[in-house]
Parts: structure tokens; sequence; C-alpha cells
């Protein structure tokens, strides 16, 4: 019943459990081979003789003679294949370990900007700019949240017991609505929304960039390096287990901000950047733990995440900017409460984890440094920005710096501690304490008028079109349907937009928050640590810039509001005293110093930022980079390789041959069917197969499909249309297979003789396969032209 699947078409997997069989236990061999999965096909590689004499003395005749001589043929592939092993297994698997896009392709880079629960018109913008953070969400049109989310909520592992109501609830009830994203890439650098490129809803297992790229460091969780940092493991899904409202725990100042996780081993490997408290999740173990599930709904605003391929030479050359980070992972207060074994792997490459992800508070200063991503378009230029602890100042003023630049920040400006925007043409000098905008360790300094080297303006709102209609979502804190928690930004040049300046986008994991809104410099963000990725890419960053709708501006018209534009922590404004929360700041504003637009403080630039000097997309040029580059692997191994390759399809094809000319293995291969809501997922690490929403060894079915239920043989291609209805829920799987909901009506085209179906789903309009056992035959009536 185990079966590879390629697009419609499925092969038995001989990577699973081998008869006793020689003949079955060289496929196996061979499969593990052709999988790249050498350590399990070495360690199968026993002696086969007494198998193969067991097998002559039942058998005789001339099948066993076809059988012998394939045999001898996938013998002779298993030792082309060890050669092969030998001289070309390291070049490909230096791209083995990577960040991959939601078909499990390898990239550079991606980023995934996840939507709130909620967007609304954004013709409607207009008040939420009049209202500003007190805005009554009833004036704005959040019904017709479908308009950018369709995701069904996922199918956890636990329930609650919700108040009023006489059934327990699955933790995933209410939650689909905040699994839809924009996504781009290396390969498409333009942000996209997901379902316009045919991806699946977000970590849910699916075909989505986080569940690919999570899953190969649970395939490889043994023979890999692998780490999660969190400041945050409340509500982790494991609490669900007992109904906790916490499992985990906070890191608080001192430590890191940031939040993530990598996955390498020699060869290299991914880091993958998160905004999302409790996510990725390790409290399941060695099991998936789904976006959405936990105890605390991670779903409901807006949140972002940042996928890089990074080879073992990068890891070790960013060591020391990791480290300065304060990372909450293993042997800090992040794992308490359980998580202690989960957090970090024991197997370590050239102290990566030791000396980058330690739970030490050794004093450091932040830096910078320049890298290149080594996926398979090649190098991509990354500055990583680590902010210390120990440099008591707005982090994106630490980032502003690095990059030499203004920048404009979306982030959780939130009514506690939101900052205002930091412009460069008002004086800090006449505030208390500067306004915290020195750092002589990191040359940050105010400059000749008493002002910030460098703006820093927050973003407000941000829209993208969606369906055909522009959707709009709040860039602001707080825990509402619209609001924000991810942290994205871009450079936007110094000195009123002309000349030239590097277009770069940026990905962190903290906020504008901290002095004067806090009682001390090192209050909030500012005391503590965390990392800022600016990847250099013209074209990302025209795409990230255009979504941007509203921003407090360094403009005449944000004076009045302390520069604040009635978000973050106006309320803390004492208008008569000259004071914005812990800070005199009387005399400190000027006049208008930004270029983003001068003419309004809100609205989406219109005089956007020009000039030549724009880095290419592909990243090239440039200074820094750990010059990661090999010259190709020589000749005689190229040539090796194509021999391999010739004889190893021969191999295949007498394979083939031998099973459907002389009758299957082992009866007809039937496609593996999921009957649950959620999806299956193939982990092959120990060759095993895991649920990701259920406990190792598990499957979790749908309520309405009874135990022991078969697929349909039915013979052969339908001879005209017919209409059916779906019995049960089905989650597309592969990319030629389509959803079903639960009384979709489907127009069948097409049965296979392994059941399975092509149709046009009504209600999505998409077609593609689906099981046959998920639907029934409608009573028959004339299709519609």
């Amino acid at each position: 019943t185990n079966t590879w699947s390629y697009g419609r078409h499925t092969i038995p997997d001989f990577t699973r459990s081998p008869d006793e069989s020689g003949f079955h236990r060289l496929l196996h061999i061979l499969c593990l081979y052709i999988r790249w999965d050498t350590e399990a096909a070495m360690a199968a590689s026993q002696p086969l003789s007494p198998v193969i004499g067991r097998r002559r003395r039942r058998h005789h005749g001339a099948r066993e003679g076809a059988v012998a001589w394939a045999m001898v043929g996938a013998a002779g592939m298993c030792c082309i294949m060890l050669a092969w092993t030998v001289a070309i297994q390291p070049v490909r698997a230096a791209v083995e370990t990577r960040a991959l896009d939601g078909f499990g392709e390898p990239v550079d880079w991606f980023f995934v900007l996840k939507l709130p629960k909620n967007t609304f018109p954004a013709s409607e913008m207009a008040e939420l700019e009049k209202a500003h953070a007190d805005v009554d969400f009833g004036d704005l049109d959040l019904t017709r949240t479908d308009e950018h989310c369709d995701c069904p909520d996922p199918v956890c592992k636990y329930e609650f017991e919700a108040s009023g109501d006489n059934e327990p609830k699955n933790f995933g009830w209410g939650r689909g609505r905040g699994l839809c994203y924009l996504y781009a890439d290396s390969k498409n650098r333009k942000l996209r929304y997901f379902r316009d490129i045919g991806y699946d809803c977000l970590g849910q297992g699916g075909k989505d960039p986080l569940s690919q790229t999570l899953d190969q460091m649970y395939r490889r969780r043994k023979s890999t390096a692998w780490a999660f940092w969190n400041d945050d493991y409340d509500g982790v899904e494991a609490g669900g287990e007992r109904g906790e409202q916490s499992k985990g725990g906070h890191c608080g100042s001192g430590m890191g901000h940031a939040k993530g996780n990598m996955c390498f081993n020699r060869n290299g490997g991914y880091i993958l950047q998160s905004t999302t408290p409790n996510w990725p999740d390790p409290s399941l173990g060695d099991q998936f733990a789904q976006l959405g599930c936990g105890v605390t709904d991670n779903t409901i605003v807006s949140q972002t995440f940042l996928g890089l391929s990074v080879s073992l030479d990068t890891l070790v050359a960013l060591k020391p900017a990791l480290f300065t980070a304060r990372l909450c992972s293993e042997g800090t207060t992040s794992c308490k409460g359980g998580l202690e074994g989960m957090c970090q792997s024991t197997l370590d490459y050239e102290g990566v984890l030791a000396e980058a992800v330690a739970g030490s508070l050794v004093k450091t200063d932040s830096e910078s440094v320049d890298f290149k991503t080594s996926g398979p378009g090649g190098a991509v230029r990354v500055r990583l920005v680590a902010k210390s602890r120990i440099d008591e100042v707005p982090p994106w003023v630490v980032v502003a710096n690095a990059l030499g630049s203004d920048v404009t920040a979306a982030t959780w400006w939130d009514g506690a501690y939101g900052v205002p925007t930091i412009c460069r043409g008002d004086d800090a000098s006449v505030a208390t304490h500067d306004l915290c905008l020195v750092d002589e360790s990191e040359g940050i300094a105010l400059n000749s008028q008493g002002g910030a080297q460098h703006n820093v303006e927050n973003a407000i709102a941000a829209s993208f079109r969606i369906g055909g209609v522009e959707r709009a979502w709040g860039l602001f804190g707080g825990r509402n349907l619209i609001g924000n928690h991810g942290k994205w930004g871009i450079a936007t040049g110094t000195g009123g937009g002309g000349g030239s300046f590097t277009r770069w986008s940026i990905s962190g994991d903290m906020n504008m928050q901290g002095f004067p809104c806090s009682k001390s410099c090192d209050g909030s963000q500012n005391g503590r640590g965390g990392l800022f990725f600016a990847v250099d890419d013209s074209v990302f960053w025209e795409s990230m810039r255009d979504m941007l709708a509203l921003v407090c501006a360094c403009t005449e018209g944000s004076q009045a509001s302390y520069r604040l534009c009635g978000f973050g922590c106006s309320g803390k404004i004492d208008v008569g005293a000259g004071k914005l929360g812990s800070a005199t700041v009387k005399g400190w504003l000027k006049d208008r110093s930004s270029f983003w637009e001068e003419s309004k403080a809100f609205g989406k630039s219109s005089g956007k930022p020009s000039g030549g000097g724009s880095s290419s997309g592909g990243g090239s040029g440039g200074d820094g980079g750990d010059g990661d580059s090999s010259s190709g692997p020589p000749i005689g191994i190229i040539a090796g390789a194509a021999v391999g390759g010739v004889v190893l399809v021969i191999v295949l094809a007498l394979v083939v041959r031998h099973m459907h000319g002389r009758g299957s293995l082992s009866g007809p291969a039937k496609r593996r069917i999921s009957t649950t809501a959620s999806t299956n997922y193939m982990l092959d690490d120990n060759v095993s197969t895991h649920n990701l929403s259920a406990s190792s060894g598990e499957v979790r079915r749908h309520p309405s499909v009874p135990d022991g239920i078969n697929l349909p043989v039915l013979a052969g291609p339908i001879g005209t249309e017919k209409r059916y209805r779906a019995l049960y829920q089905y989650v597309a799987q592969n990319f030629d297979e389509i959803d079903l909901y639960e009384g979709d009506a489907v127009v069948v085209t097409h049965t296979a003789d392994d059941g399975w179906m092509t149709g046009k789903n009504e209600r999505s309009k998409k077609t593609g396969v689906f099981p046959g056992n998920y639907v029934e035959l409608l009573p028959e009536t004339p299709t519609p032209a």
C-alpha cells in the first residue's frame, strides 16, 4: 500500500519494508539509492545469498530465470550506484537541505507575509487614517473575509471545552481564516497571493514553503543539526493534552526577541526566521506541529517568515552575529516547562549550535555581516544585522545605521511601547536622554542639527490586490483582526530620495518599541537582541514598497501628533507639559525632512525613490559575501554519472516490464488515500510514516468514513460526463489534485482503474484528480453545456 506519487502515476514504494525475497531486497536497496538515502541503502546491503538460495530451492522455471537476470542487473546497478555515491553524492548533497518553495523546490530565499484573519477594502482606508488607532472596526467592511481567505480550519491533535457549548471544539476551530498569505522567492521575486501560485494554506503540512522546508528537518532529524529559538513558547500545541494555557515560557529583557529555526549538515542547510510566538513549535518532538494548533491562537494577526539557503561556511561566519542576538533556545528560559531536549539536536557541525545558540549573557556589540545564499539561483547578497541587548537604542535605528539608509518599518507598533517615527530633521538633543538615539560603540550619533542620522518611519497600513479587489490591513500592534505582528520594511535612501542607494528588502524580528514610551533606554525592545536580514533584490523591493499604503512620515502633518499619527503610545502624550512618556520633548519637533512623501503625512508615495545604482535581483555585484563557489565536478565524474544514468534507465525499464508484463509483485498498485481533513505527510527519516495531526503511528480518519473502507475498482473511463457529490472533505496532497468540501458538486470526466477520478469542482472551478470513494453519483441529469 506504500506508493510514490508523481502526478497521478504511482509505483510501489520499495524504500519502506522489503519482504525477505532477494528480488525485493535488491529493489529496496536500489530505490534507496535513487532516493539519495545512501546511509539506509548501505545498512540494507546485507548478504543476500541465503535469501536467494531459499528462493531458488522453492521456485523453478523460466520466470525464475527472468527474475535472476533482473537480480543480476539490480546487483550491477547497486555497484554503479555505490561508485556514484562516492563521486557524485557530495555534489548532489550540497543542495539537499535548503529553503524550499511550496512545491518542494530549492530556492535561495523566500518571504511569506501571512495575512491577518480579516482585511478590508482599501477604498475605506480614509476611515483608518481619520480615526487612527481609535478606529471603530464597525466602520470598516470586515464581513467579506472570504475575499482574501478560503482556508478551512486546521484539524488539530487536541480539543478544548468551549464555554456554554455542550461539545468540545478542536483547537483549530475558527482559525482557518488566518492561514492565507502572500509569497515571493528568488525565482519569482514579486509578491503573489498563494492561491494564484497553486500553494496550500500555510503551515498545514502540505504544499506551502514553511511545511516543505521544515519537513526536511523532521525527515532527517537524526542526521542533521537543528535548533529552534523563540522568546515565547506559551500556549504551544503540546499544552492542549492537559488543557494547559502555558507549556513553555517567556524570554524577558536581556534575552533575544528572535524567533526561528535552522537545520543543516556538512553540506549546508537553511535558516528560517519567524515572527510568530510559539511557532515553529517543537513541543511535539518528532511530529510536525501545524500552524494554528497551539493552545494560544497564533493566526489572528499578520506575521512574516523568511527562509534562506546557506552553506556551512556561511553558518560558521554568522556564528558571532547569531550569538550577539541572544537567541532563546536550549538551556535558556525559553525552553523551560517541559521543552528541554526538543529545542536542539545533540548533533552539531563546526560548533555552530554550541557557539551561536547558547544560553550565557555575554556582552557583545551589535554587528552586521554580508553573506551570499547557496541556493540554485546563484549567490544573492544578504546583510545580517544582529542587534545586541547592550546597545540601548531603537532596533530599527541599528538597522538604518548598518544599511546607511533611511528605512520604513512595519512592526508590532502598539499602544504600550510603540515609539514615534524618528526623523533626521527633528532636534532630539533637547529631549531627555537624546531620546536614546545615541550609541557611541556603534557609531550611532546625532547629526549637526541634533537629529537622527537616518529617518525611521513607521508604516500604518498595507494593501494588496486579491481576487480582483484591493484589500487592506493594519501595520500596527494590538490583538485585533486587522493587526500586524510581522516585522518587515524597506530601505529608502537618504537625502530626499535622489541619487543611488541599494534597494534592501528587510525581514526582522524586533519592533519599534522602547523609550520614551518605556521608562528607560533599556526598556522594551531597546534592551533586547534580535536579527534582521536585508535581501539585495530590487524587484522584491518594489513589490514590498508598493504594499505600503499609509506611513507616519517625517512631514509637517505628523508634528501635531508627536510623530505618532494617532498610533503607537499616543496615549502617553502630555502636550501641556511638553512630555511624551518618560521624556521631556519641548522644542524637539522641527520642519519636515522626509522624502517618502512631502505633501501629506499619509498615503502611498507618489514620488517613489528614483535613481540608478539599484542592485540586480540575483544579488550580483556588491561587496562582502562568503565566496560560496565551486569549480564543479571533474569530467570523469560527469562521464561516470552519464554511464550510470544509462544503466539506471535500462534496469528500471526491466523492472517495470517485469512488474507489468509478468504480473504485479504485490497485487494492483493503489494510490494511498488520506482519510483526514488534514494532510498526511511522508516523513522518511528511518523509513517511517507519520500523520502531522496525530501522534506517531496514528492515522486520523474523517468521522464519517467507516473503518476498513476500500477504493472501488471501476472499469476504465466514463463515456460521458457525470455529476457526483462529495461525501467528505478531501485536502489535495499533490499539485494535480483538487480540494473537496462536503457537499461539493463535481463533474467527473474520467475514472481510472485504481478508483481515482478526474473532474471539475463546480464550487472552486478547479479541475484535477481526487479519490473516488469520497464522492457519490448524483441522479442522472443532463450536464449543462
